[in-house]
């Protein structure tokens, strides 16, 4: 215990130290499998990164905006932003919550040479929240009010920023709340939803001391909720999208049988299977989520469930 006698004898002094200290002790806890500890460390690791933000995570807030997105992007209202500007199947993007296994889908289709991996590109969302400051109001009522016009100026910011040959995957999350525009501006699009078991993925958010952002991840109430909307608001994007253009990625598929998992993936974004399989996980993709340390490693078979031990002791 020589080394968790060390980090207990440390005395941070901000709370981002705490957390950073906190999160270490724990995991140091869980390679010993004392699980009931681990969850103590963890908690107070939690609540010590929680009380670092300026302002915590707000649930209301949050459903609202979810509430806002529904409302906005009805089937109806949909077709009469639709664009049709980019008719072509070059654009891929990944959705879905943090940890449910978007960098594994991309290593799983990096491997053809004709997709060009823009990491988590921000720019639409960037474009779309100046156009919703333009607007002004509330970001779940402002939605309602961007035209057409709107919808392409966000996507000609987009797309003008890229080149002009080969497919793009596009690998940031939050463009779920994007998926109607997307749709109105690349009818063509092919949308992959990253899911996860639930419980290994909230608490694989809850034990991670993210860089920056998810700010619901530190309160297990925060995370519940926060998943529970993600999950409205992609029920409401399978009922308005197109069915061709979107599919699920499930971790378990893809760890169980990634041959099978890349080759519905690769078909579906318009690649080569073969092609992504023959070069295997080799990406030059850019990755800064916390799975950054598995962009180096073989897609091979693995554990499913690492977090079997805590499922009696948390409830998620």
């Amino acid at each position: 215990m020589e080394w968790l006698d060390r980090i207990n004898e440390l005395t941070p002094d901000t709370p981002e130290d705490q957390a950073a200290i906190g999160y270490l002790k724990a995991h140091l806890l869980d390679q010993r499998s004392d699980h009931e500890g681990a969850i103590a460390a963890w908690a107070q690791a939690a609540e010590a990164k929680r009380s670092s933000f300026a302002k915590p995570f707000d649930v209301d807030r949050h459903d609202a905006l979810i509430d806002g997105v529904i409302a906005a992007f009805s089937s109806e209202r949909l077709r009469q932003l639709q664009t049709g500007s980019v008719d072509e199947r070059r654009f891929n993007f990944i959705v879905g919550l943090p940890r449910s296994g978007s960098t594994l889908t991309g290593r799983l289709i990096g491997g053809d040479p004709a997709l060009i991996d823009l990491g988590e590109h921000r720019t639409l969302a960037s474009e779309l929240v100046r156009q919703l400051n333009i607007i002004g109001g509330p970001y779940g009522s402002a939605f309602a009010k961007i035209d057409r016009s709107g919808a392409a100026a966000i996507f000609w910011a987009y797309s003008s920023e890229l080149p002009e040959g080969g497919v793009f995957l596009d690998k940031y999350l939050e463009n779920t709340f994007f998926l109607g525009l997307i749709w109105a501006a690349f009818p063509n699009a092919r949308i992959i939803h990253t899911k996860r078991d639930r419980f290994d993925c909230l608490f694989s958010c809850y034990t991670k001391n993210f860089a920056m952002g998810n700010e619901w991840s530190y309160c297990l109430e925060d995370l519940a909720a926060y998943a529970e909307a993600s999950d409205r608001l992609m029920d409401h994007w399978r009922h308005v999208l197109p069915p061709a253009m979107l599919i699920d990625s499930e971790y378990e598929t893809m760890t169980q049988a990634p041959d099978l998992a890349r080759r519905r993936l690769s078909l579906h974004a318009g690649l080569d299977p073969d092609t992504a399989a023959a070069r295997g996980h080799q990406t030059g993709g850019i990755v800064r989520t916390a799975s950054a340390k598995q962009i180096r490693d073989a897609v091979k078979p693995r554990d499913v469930s690492p977090y079997q031990a805590y499922k009696s002791l948390i409830q998620l």
